[in-house]
């Protein structure tokens, strides 16, 4: 009895904790997920636009808007995912919160280098589609449109990369009202550029590119003038450009995790399509209603995410350990909804997109196989953002990777064209190889050291904030300054004289070769409080270091302050010595020459004078 009392508390605490995180997790999941909704209208308004066009704008829009995706925007999407673990976890850990707004700069300079190869092949994408054997007419427009899209490129990826940074410090709703701002106004310009001022085809593209750049601007005044800023440094090209590897290292596999996943959705497309047409159909509903059912666990895992990242950065790794434990059961519980509501719906949930029988039949066949591929999925994509707050992106790479490129995709042709099970074969391979995905990322969480993760953030912190401030010299054995952990100036100085005091008894102080008396440079006491009473000389001089930048860890500053005075007494040296000289020389030469050229007036006497 008394074992049940004792654990009562703890069962309460914990399943508090619980309630705690399933509330956190979910008010900050919608709002990821209306601007994840927002954001793909973009694109899709203009593709409404285009299809009342005609039939070859509909599937140049369509291709080119696929193109453009699956080349572009899918690799900055997954270099972002690198700035769910940086940006997240430096937030709460590091001393200095703008370490977040540099790891956004790096990743903008890398995805700058990224720009060049994806422009060269957006600028010659009329030759890819003709390749692919497209239709003249729709390759050019198709091409148009790619083209039209090289000028949004950088402005997606810029706002990609300030949303990681505002949902980094908790800001998820930030994104979402820059979107409600932005979405009614892409429909304007859609309207305005292609039906008012006649634009037509390239009006569709033209407003894609002014939408995604005014939502920047509309992002970088939220940022400036409401919240955010405080997380974003000077820019400093030395810093952008250096340092790398830890955002390498995590961006590289993003860009895998995301590609991989993208593309074997589209092979798989094109393998339909070589079946027939109802085939192609049927694969089109399925496709899209995967979609539209990813967007809640996308939320909670990006939502995910940023609360592992922040409580490991906060050093809290059971708290941690139990957000992801929560995350998961969010996500098991939504995927299950899903997928009744999948098998509940049948044989009627393709009549939602088409009224064609035979398109209706195909997908109520594979409905039962493309329920438990959604299970899948989107526990799969929770887990996955875990992984991402964690700082393990590579574990979801690996993972897809093999599960659609070396499982799915040759089974599933191997099985709809040789078998001939048609799209149940290409749809068997995938779910059977996303199961297996699932359970190899949910036993990577599981069983992950939670402990271990919070030792390897404060890590990576400390190198951070040596590199932002390497003035400051951080001891955890001493007394710490304010809420940064920094020890000031005066803080050293003290203790750097209190401890040449314990260790030598001798009242001389460290950095300077011989010693110099206490009572010139040491403590001269304490006041009331406590607090050292210091010699206004030393005073004077931390206020030089404080000005000067900074300093060196062996001889507590003087070796800046030496240089400096030395370049000042090199300066005088140079410039007002010489000039002192010769003003002083012309006028000892003009004194010595006034006697020689002037009148002998010895015996005389000054007028004036008796």
């Amino acid at each position: 009895m008394s074992t049940s009392t004792e654990l009562s508390p703890l069962l309460i605490k914990k399943k508090k904790g619980y309630i705690h995180e399933i509330k956190w997790l979910f008010k900050n999941a919608i709002p990821i997920v209306i601007s994840y909704l927002l954001q793909n209208s973009l694109q899709s308004v203009g593709i409404m636009n285009a299809g009342h066009l005609g039939a070859h704008e509909l599937a140049s829009a369509t291709l080119g808007s696929m193109f453009v995706t699956i080349t572009g925007f899918s690799v900055a999407t997954g270099a972002t995912l690198a700035l769910d673990t940086l940006c997240s976890q430096s937030f709460t850990s590091s001393n200095d919160k703008k370490v977040v707004g540099l790891h956004v700069q790096r990743c903008l300079a890398f995805m700058s280098m990224l720009y060049v190869p994806i422009v060269m092949l957006w600028w010659n994408v009329e030759y890819v589609f003709t390749l692919l054997r497209q239709d003249p007419i729709i390759a050019r427009l198709a091409a148009t449109y790619v083209r039209w899209m090289i000028l949004a490129a950088p402005a997606f990826a810029l706002f990609e990369a300030l949303k990681k940074m505002m949902q980094a410090q908790g800001l998820f709703h930030a994104p979402t009202l820059v979107l409600l701002v932005g979405t009614p106004l892409n429909v304007a310009l859609n309207y305005i550029l292609i039906w008012v001022l006649d634009l037509g085809f390239h009006g569709v593209a033209i407003a894609s590119c002014i939408t995604y750049w005014v939502i920047v601007l509309f992002m970088i005044l939220y940022i400036r003038f409401i919240g955010g800023h405080q997380a974003w440094p000077a820019w400093s090209t030395i810093q952008a450009f250096t340092q790398w590897r830890p955002m390498v290292k995590l961006a590289v596999p993003g860009i895998l995790l995301i590609c991989t996943e993208t593309w074997a959705y589209e092979i798989v497309a094109l393998g339909a399509s070589w079946i027939d047409t109802p085939n192609l159909g049927a694969q089109s509903v399925i496709l899209t209603s995967i979609t539209a059912l990813y967007t809640l666990p996308f939320g909670v895992g990006i939502a995910a995410a940023n609360r592992v990242g922040n409580l490991l950065g906060a050093q809290k790794p059971k708290q941690a350990r139990t957000a992801a434990q929560t995350a998961l059961m969010a996500g098991t519980l939504i995927g299950l909804c899903n997928s009744f509501t999948l098998l509940l719906a049948r044989h009627s949930w393709a009549t939602l997109f088409t009224g064609d029988s035979q398109v209706v039949k195909l997908v109520s066949q594979a409905i039962p196989l493309v329920s438990l591929f959604v299970l899948a999925d989107n526990l799969a994509g929770v887990a996955d953002g875990v992984l991402n707050g964690m700082g393990r992106q590579h574990v979801g790479a690996w993972c897809n990777l093999g599960a659609y490129y070396f499982c799915a995709l040759p089974i599933g042709f191997w099985l709809c064209f040789r078998q001939h099970w048609n799209l149940l074969g290409l749809w068997s391979a995938l779910a059977g190889a996303l199961v297996i995905a699932c359970a190899i990322t949910l036993a990577v969480v599981l069983t992950s050291d939670w402990q271990k993760e919070a030792q390897m953030v404060e890590k990576r912190t400390k190198e951070e904030d040596d590199e932002m401030h390497p003035k400051y010299i951080r001891d955890q054995s001493l007394p710490t300054y304010g809420a940064h952990n920094q020890v000031t100036p005066m803080e050293r100085e003290r203790q750097a004289v209190e401890q040449q005091q314990k260790e030598h008894n001798s009242s001389g102080y460290p950095g300077v070769v011989g010693g110099t008396p206490a009572e010139f440079r040491g403590i001269q006491g304490y006041d009331s409080q406590g607090n050292p009473i210091i010699p206004s000389f030393v005073a004077q001089r931390h206020q030089i270091e404080e000005r000067l930048g900074p300093t060196c860890q062996h001889d507590g500053g003087y070796h800046d302050l030496r240089m400096h005075l030395t370049y000042k007494s090199l300066l005088f040296a140079i410039l007002v010595v010489p000039y002192c000289c010769g003003y002083r020389g012309k006028r000892v030469a003009n004194a010595t020459e006034a006697p020689m050229n002037a009148p002998e007036t010895a015996g005389r006497t000054p007028p004036g004078n008796p």
